[in-house]
């Protein structure tokens, strides 16, 4: 009874793998590139690891308190003509990022500086007002 039940895994494994190597595999994957954020002096600073990127490969929107980084990283088939890769572990494809600021940002003084495959992202946040503001409470009968 316990041997039928590995054989039905063991054929069901196979089926799976004849399914999935009948469609033809894509060089874009998803992926997500390592982040790092902090907070100082009144701002957050996002620093994305982006190696070989360009800066129009890379999109940068605010969503209220939300950061969307978006971007794609191509292979380069052109200088690759006639060649066999043998190992291609570089990462390539799209990635999509939302990132919860907590704080409203200053998108006008925000600035993005790309260099040496780093992404550093400078975002001011707005000042959050101290003054206290009681709300009156209206009793209904």
């Amino acid at each position: 009874m316990i041997g039928d039940i590995f054989f039905e895994f063991k054929h069901l494994e196979n089926e799976l793998k004849k399914m999935l190597s009948a469609y033809p595999r894509n060089d874009m994957a998803i992926f997500l590139p390592p982040i790092d954020i902090v907070e100082k002096e009144g701002k957050i600073v996002v620093y994305v690891d982006l190696p070989g990127f360009k800066s129009e490969d890379i999109s940068i929107e605010f969503e209220g308190k939300h950061l969307l980084l978006k971007g794609t990283k191509r292979i380069d088939k052109t200088g690759n003509k006639g060649l066999n890769f043998i190992c291609l572990e570089r990462k390539f494809g799209h990635f999509e990022r939302r990132i919860y600021l907590g704080k409203e940002p200053d998108i006008e003084k925000t600035q993005a500086i790309l260099s040496r495959g780093v992404l550093r992202i400078n975002i001011p946040l707005l000042k959050e007002s101290a003054e206290k503001v009681k709300i009156k409470i209206r009793e209904e009968e």
